[in-house]
């Protein structure tokens, strides 16, 4: 339910199929906030504007497991 958890996902995956992948904490952190940048605002935007439908889900499911 959590849209940054998909934020978070996404930014996981772009890491890893980076090149040259982060060997340091500060590099992991640099490469992560290159990521951020790069990061395309329709994504953000999609994410925000499915919560009407996952709250719906979720109050349908009677807080139980939903398809998201």
């Amino acid at each position: 339910m959590n849209p940054m958890e998909h934020v978070w996902a996404y930014l996981q995956t772009r890491v890893q199929q980076r090149h040259a992948l982060p060997t340091s904490k500060a590099s992991l952190w640099n490469a992560i906030c290159e990521e951020w940048a790069k990061m395309d605002d329709g994504f953000l935007a999609q994410l925000y504007a499915g919560m009407p439908a996952r709250i719906a889900a979720l109050g349908a499911a009677k807080g139980w497991y939903t398809s998201y």
